[in-house]
């Protein structure tokens, strides 16, 4: 029995063979696909040749803070707000020169006839010009007040003077100044102010 023939194609092969149309097919694809992939690869290639900004870098830079506006100060505004606390200084008026003041108004004497019997124990002495005799008292400064007694010859001392029918003896200082207030038990006073110089 002659076998039955089936038509060529221009190649030569069968064109009804399944076989070989799916080679061909395959052929197809894959040629295609390789031709993208070339070209894809191409295209990629010519990209990373061009001169491009760093877009790694611009997009790593930090954005600066925005910052409040500074405002002007007016200094004559400024310097009138903040105030230079006071200098704390010291008394102008040592205690023996207090003492020296209140001997002086005690008993109607020149202040530059004081002098300084003991310092530590703040006893004043005067020699009186009429006779040149001594006479010596003592002072204790509590504050503001000032309570004295007398210092006898043979160097006992007399009572102090804080009995309610005594005067009271307060002193005020002001600069290089010095106000000695002598107050007697029936409301009436006296005050004598005294500069730093004076007692040179």
């Amino acid at each position: 029995m002659a076998s039955k023939k089936f038509p060529k194609n221009k190649s030569g092969n069968s064109s009804n063979n399944p076989a070989e149309k799916q080679a061909s097919t395959l052929k197809i694809v894959v040629g295609c696909l390789a031709a993208f992939i070339a070209y894809v690869i191409l295209s990629v290639w010519s990209d990373w040749g061009e001169d491009k900004p760093n877009t790694e870098s611009t997009s790593q830079q930090v954005k600066p803070v925005p910052q409040a506006p500074v405002q002007e100060v007016n200094s004559a505004s400024d310097s009138s707000k903040s105030v230079a606390p006071p200098v704390v200084s010291k008394p102008v008026f040592s205690d023996i020169e207090i003492c020296k003041a209140t001997n002086a108004i005690l008993f109607g004497r020149d202040v530059k006839i004081m002098k300084v019997a003991n310092e530590k124990d703040l006893i004043i002495y005067y020699l009186r010009p009429n006779d040149n005799s001594k006479w010596s008292n003592q002072c204790k400064i509590e504050g503001n007040s000032i309570v004295w007694r007398s210092v006898q010859p043979d160097g006992s001392f007399g009572r102090w003077r804080t009995d309610a029918e005594d005067e009271k003896l307060s002193f005020v200082i002001e600069g290089d100044k010095i106000t000695i207030t002598k107050q007697y038990s029936d409301g009436s006073n006296s005050a004598k102010t005294y500069q730093k110089k004076q007692f040179k």
